[in-house]
């Protein structure tokens, strides 16, 4: 059993660190632009939402669209 498992979770891994990275990344950068004082920032980050819907959530589909190919490769 531990053959199966041990290339499981370093196949899991492989998808989870740089998720993960990515994950943290954009909450710093969202975290970033929601919190501006800086004039041309709020001028770009308003632009920017302005263009968008309450109900457009295209820019995380990363996110929560996400499939885990380690587990599609190991359920076939």
């Amino acid at each position: 059993m531990e053959k199966t498992i041990k290339p499981l979770f370093q196949l899991i891994n492989k998808e989870r660190a740089p998720r993960t990275a990515r994950v943290q990344n954009t909450a710093r950068f969202f975290g970033e632009i929601i919190h501006a004082e800086d004039p041309t920032t709020l001028a770009l980050r308003n632009a920017y939402f302005g263009q968008r819907t309450d109900q457009d959530y295209e820019i995380v589909d990363w996110l929560y669209g996400y499939q885990n190919q380690a587990l599609e490769k190991v359920n076939g």
